[in-house]
């Protein structure tokens, strides 16, 4: 809602562009912020869902690596 009064406040075609620019770059850093939380959410999520797995086949290799009851 600022931005649209500024630029129908702009008195030049620069400023318009300028207040554009200005948006634009607001935007993609919020953007990529947001980016950033998303990604760091998706790997601690991924690495919790991995840890029960992970048990399980870290028992499996233990158990296999013994050497047999003769």
């Amino acid at each position: 809602m600022a931005f649209g009064t500024q630029v129908l406040g702009a008195k030049s075609l620069n400023e318009v562009v300028d207040l554009q620019n200005t948006f634009t770059k607001g935007a993609f850093d919020a953007f990529v912020a947001e980016s950033a939380k998303i990604s760091e959410l998706s790997v601690k999520t991924a690495s919790e869902a991995i840890q029960p797995l992970k048990a399980r086949v870290d028992q499996t290799v233990e158990t296999i690596s013994r050497p047999l009851a003769a």
